[in-house]
């Protein structure tokens, strides 16, 4: 756990660093698409931790996020999500975005046990233009398999709150 907070902060730093001219620049620059980007961030909701990658591109964004629950043998479930996101500018602001996204995520606890889903997620994205972040919120759907013990269908409505360095 230490090794990936570290790694972490790392890439944040480099990222911070590297994005400070470029920033400079696109204040200057009313043009300057801030959703052309990538991201790496954090965020918390629904009892767990997740990191998260997200690449912008013109007309969509594409999402990566690992994260765990606390329990299980090893003190954590793991878990694997992607989505695809649509943004949309919010009140004509640039900075403020809403996204409606679909995606799907497996989760795999103690053996034999696994969760296999999909994600429906609608959620806000405000970008600080004078900094390498954004603030983000969102909330969403999953309707699941769990496989093995505990099996069945079930649903859970996750939401979430997070921060992501942008370069």
């Amino acid at each position: 756990m230490k090794f990936i907070v570290s790694l972490f902060l790392l890439v944040s730093l480099s990222t911070f660093i590297q994005s400070v001219k470029a920033q400079e620049s696109s204040v200057l620059n009313p043009e300057y698409d801030v959703w052309k980007k990538n991201g790496v961030g954090i965020a918390y909701g629904g009892g767990s931790l997740w990191l998260n990658y997200k690449h912008y591109f013109s007309k969509f964004a594409l999402e990566g996020n690992f994260g765990y629950y606390r329990g299980g043998t090893l003190g954590f479930i793991p878990r694997f999500q992607i989505n695809v996101m649509k943004h949309y500018t919010c009140f004509d602001l640039k900075d403020i975005q809403f996204y409606w996204g679909l995606g799907a995520h497996y989760q795999i606890a103690e053996k034999p046990y696994y969760k296999l889903g999909i994600n429906a997620l609608i959620g806000f994205e405000f970008n600080i233009i004078k900094a390498p972040l954004s603030i983000f919120t969102d909330a969403g759907v999953e309707p699941s398999y769990r496989g093995k013990s505990d099996s069945g269908f079930k649903w859970s409505f996750p939401a979430r709150l997070g921060l992501r360095f942008r370069w």
